[in-house]
């Protein structure tokens, strides 16, 4: 994104094209991206979805997932976000927290996605 700020994480999205385009599989699917309507975000639940770290059984080393990892996680407050990330970002209006107070899900931590609930569901940018 033009306006992508590395040290806050702000506008950290892309969208690609591609050509030839993807053939869809079991494996290959296509997400619906939100309507530009900012309610539409603010959901209870979020879907999210990536390739984080995972650790490895040889060691304390992680490793970036093979696989893309899923999980449905809770809005948290902003003020929570804004108090727990302090020493790590600056969260804007922008940003939309969600996410367990004591951890638990994240897309380190999960299973393989459910593509239709992925689809249903929409993806959204900078969670913490």
């Amino acid at each position: 994104h033009p306006k992508y700020e590395e040290t806050i994480q702000d506008y950290d999205i892309a969208v690609f094209r591609v050509d030839p385009p993807f053939e869809m599989s079991e494996t290959t699917a296509a997400i619906e991206l939100p309507p530009n309507c900012d309610k539409e975000l603010r959901t209870e639940w979020a879907s999210i979805a990536g390739w984080g770290a995972v650790p490895t059984q040889e060691d304390d080393n992680d490793v970036t997932s093979k696989n893309l990892k899923y999980a449905m996680v809770p809005r948290t407050p902003s003020a929570d976000c804004i108090d727990n990330y302090k020493a790590v970002y600056r969260v804007t209006p922008r940003h939309i927290c969600y996410g367990y107070q004591d951890g638990g899900a994240d897309t380190c931590k999960v299973i393989s996605p459910d593509y239709s609930l992925i689809k249903k569901n929409h993806l959204i940018s900078q969670i913490f």
